[in-house]
């Protein structure tokens, strides 16, 4: 392909202005781009067909600057009209040197387009084109890469040493003190982080129903958002170090204030475990619930014609009203709020007898104890397996420095040991976090919780209030005129309140020595109920 590069006013040209965002304050703005390119252009005689900006980086290797892209287009579609593309300096057009060699390929091996800096412009019908190219895009490629470099080291340095190098967590916020940069508690969002720990930690609330909580206060979270901050060992004083060149990823204690002790986000982390063991790709799913006004209907069976029932909202003349009906027959339809109090008001009437609870406490007992031989036989194997992995990193070490593994295979290698030996540790560190205390705080408040199912029934979320009802009914029950007609217990609710004459047995006589909490010859355990409540 013949080219004629000249200086006559037949030459059309199109000039192409670049900043990025920090390039604006060191007087490169656009503007004055286009002045010194068009002060050349009337220098030189050259026709200015038009002008394209942007404010993009040019960093990267790939080919996607969208005013480049729309230059070429141009060209590609104007074949012939356009004899150069005229830029002020050679980091305007590429600060890497891959792209640059790329659109050279695309504008001047392609369309005969000449492409040019007007300072140190290059002569393409030379020999030395490429390697004065390569070094003038290649020295704004080496200094775009020591300024990356010196970043990256300054964050990891500022990360060894306990301080946060990027935006504050949810619950934190960043303060510039005189060029001092820390974080610290954010007074507003803090007690709501904290307090979803702590209620996970518990055990008590699944962590979803704790998410719906802290959002109604007002903390703005996602669903996924919220699981990565459970997580975070930010919240208890550490601070991940990510792996950097040879050095393994880390965590350090940081300089920052915990809003969380190491111990309840252990708790919260064996939380997490339990809920994500079933789901491989580690997703908690959100569940549904009855609404609040009209929980009980799961439960409920029609008197009429023992079908299921049904629970809506009906739109009154100044308010809305919740009611329990049938779809079936049609003949049952009663207020939701009355029939939940009736229905408390008969379950709060369930008392632990106190010789079940010394037994119970009794068997907790020996279950803890049991349990804690367990915990020690596995803390004594994981350190066993914790020793191996110490003697297998030693041996990789001894490996590299006889020049067996290259540098790349022992960089990988060594990070999987570490990250192995922190898992085992980790979950030593959950083993220690039983104690006796906590059994006997879980006790008493399970205790306090059936004496006072009434108040707990009214007070507690939707899911709370589910589990209780399933662990006492087994099944649906007709409920009517404030009295439970028929219902079928789980078995250990006879056995938890353990006073015969809040049982009554079909075939079972009251003065009969058999004992009440057991069907009687030819009944059927499903037939034992409660009465009196």
């Amino acid at each position: 392909m013949n080219r004629n590069y000249n200086t006559s006013s037949n030459i059309n040209v199109i000039l192409y202005c670049r900043v990025s965002s920090d390039e604006q304050a060191e007087g490169c703005s656009l503007d004055e781009q286009e002045r010194q390119l068009r002060s050349y252009c009337t220098i030189n005689g050259y026709n200015v067909i038009d002008v394209y900006k942007e404010d993009f980086s040019a960093r990267k290797y790939d080919l996607n600057r969208p005013e480049m892209k729309k230059i070429y287009e141009y060209c590609k579609k104007h074949r012939g009209k356009v004899q150069k593309i005229l830029f002020l300096r050679w980091d305007r057009y590429a600060r890497n040197v891959e792209f640059a060699f790329a659109y050279k390929r695309r504008f001047y091996d392609e369309l005969g387009i000449e492409i040019n800096a007007i300072e140190s412009s290059i002569d393409f019908q030379g020999t030395e084109w490429a390697m004065m190219m390569g070094i003038y895009c290649g020295v704004a490629h080496t200094e775009d890469e020591k300024i990356s470099r010196r970043t990256k080291d300054g964050i990891h340095g500022t990360l060894l040493k306990g301080k946060w190098a990027n935006k504050a967590p949810r619950g934190y916020k960043n303060v510039n003190n005189n060029g001092e940069k820390y974080v610290v508690i954010d007074p507003e969002k803090a007690p709501l982080v904290r307090y979803a720990f702590e209620e996970i930690a518990k055990g008590i609330k699944t962590p979803t129903l704790v998410m719906r909580e802290v959002q109604k206060k007002g903390l703005k979270v996602s669903e996924s958002s919220f699981f990565e901050m459970l997580r975070n060992h930010f919240y208890c004083g550490e601070v991940y170090v990510p792996a950097y060149l040879n050095e393994p990823a880390q965590y350090v204690k940081g300089v920052h204030e915990p809003l969380i002790s190491k111990e309840t986000f252990l708790k919260v982390q064996s939380r997490l475990q339990k809920v994500n063991k079933r789901d491989k790709r580690k997703k908690v799913v959100v569940e549904k619930y009855p609404h609040e006004d009209y929980y009980f209907y799961q439960f409920l069976l029609c008197p009429h014609c023992g079908q299921k029932i049904s629970a809506s909202h009906s739109k009154g003349r100044n308010k809305v009203y919740a009611y329990y009906h049938c779809n079936h027959c049609g003949k049952y339809r009663v207020p939701a709020p009355k029939m939940n109090e009736d229905i408390l008001r008969y379950i709060s009437q369930i008392r632990p007898c106190q010789a079940v609870l010394d037994l119970y406490e009794a068997i907790l007992s020996d279950v803890r104890t049991e349990k804690f031989k367990g915990i020690n036989k596995e803390k004594n194997r994981i350190q066993e397996d914790i020793k191996k992995v110490e003697i297998r990193l030693q041996r990789l070490q001894d490996r590299y420095m006889d020049d067996e593994i290259s540098a790349e295979d022992y960089k990988e290698m060594r990070q999987r040991y570490s990250d192995e030996i922190y898992a085992l540790k980790n979950q030593i560190e959950i083993m220690k976090i039983p104690n006796r205390g906590d059994v006997e705080q879980q006790m008493a408040y399970a205790i306090s919780f059936i004496n006072n199912l009434e108040r707990c029934l009214t007070e507690v979320e939707i899911p709370v209030k589910l589990d209780v009802l399933g662990s006492i009914f087994k099944g649906k029950m007709v409920f009517a005129d404030g009295e439970c007609r028929t219902a079928e217990y789980n078995p250990v609710v006879p056995l938890l309140v353990g006073k015969s004459s809040y049982y009554k047995t079909k075939g079972v006589s009251d003065n009969s020595e058999t004992p009440a909490q057991y069907p009687g010859p030819g009944s059927n355990r499903h037939e034992c109920y409660l009465i009196g409540f």
